[in-house]
């Protein structure tokens, strides 16, 4: 299980697998997942990241495909330094 990597306000980093700019609302708070060197990713309360983690997608009304996943200490770092190291 990836370890949860967290900002200074204890917010969790999530990462949406389709790189896209996304907006999503979960328990009364927003979240615009922002695509920086190819990841689209943003930090998240830990009380909506099971929320996020258990939201599915798919084609044609098959939601069977995880949409969010947490992101690892590779995809913070990129994400922040927008692909450098």
């Amino acid at each position: 299980m990836t370890e949860r990597i967290t900002d200074d306000s204890g917010n969790v980093a999530v990462r949406h697998f389709r790189q896209i700019q996304k907006l999503v609302q979960v328990h009364g708070r927003e979240y615009v997942f922002v695509v920086r060197a190819s990841i689209s990713l943003a930090f998240v309360h830990p009380d909506d990241v099971d929320a996020l983690l258990g939201m599915l997608g798919g084609c044609c009304g098959q939601r069977t495909k995880p949409v969010f996943g947490l992101a690892d200490e590779t995809h913070v770092r990129r994400w922040r330094n927008n692909g450098g190291r």
